[in-house]
């Protein structure tokens, strides 16, 4: 937070510049700045800016030897196997009480993961067809395409599980 009537350096520690220093543009004295960018918007430029740090003079988080990008695969991954698994037991869970005969886990987990991969990959691949017919080869509105094309997969995602809970 600045306080009006200290400089920004002061209040903010050695690593903050103002908006001059970083860009190195001269003050903005009138409404629009030489290049023809308002304040504002070179503001919400730098605020923005994923590279933010670097132009602040320090280095980025995590900036050794691309660990960043490393873990953050390592992450995703992680996240992916603990949904996976969330949604077998939840599966098993659903065919549970719904009275249906125990299976072995190994089956559950192949359902799970053709409906995850094959199933919804047709399903959205479909729907992405049917909105780019829509909008494109129809001339509905972007809007309604879109929103079309987000009902037809999610009524026919439930569908398909609804069916996949019901099989087998």
């Amino acid at each position: 937070m600045v306080v009006i009537g200290e400089q920004r350096n002061k209040k903010m520690g050695k690593h903050h510049t103002n908006l001059e220093q970083t860009r190195g543009a001269s003050a903005c004295n009138g409404p629009l700045r030489i290049n023809g960018t308002s304040c504002l918007s070179a503001t919400f430029a730098i605020v923005t800016s994923s590279s933010w740090p670097a132009v602040c003079g320090w280095p980025p988080k995590n900036h050794r030897k691309g660990i960043s990008s490393t873990m953050s695969l390592v992450t995703d991954f992680l996240a992916g196997v603990a949904e996976f698994v969330a949604d077998v037991f939840v599966f098993r869970r659903q065919r549970q009480q719904r009275g249906h005969a125990e299976r072995d886990i190994a089956d559950d987990a192949m359902a799970v993961a053709h409906f995850d991969v094959i199933t919804l990959l047709w399903i959205g691949l479909v729907c992405v067809g049917l909105m780019f017919l829509l909008i494109f080869g129809l001339g509905v509105p972007v809007g309604w395409g879109v929103g079309m094309g987000v009902v037809v997969a999610a009524v026919w995602g439930y569908r398909k599980y609804a069916q996949m809970l019901r099989d087998a």
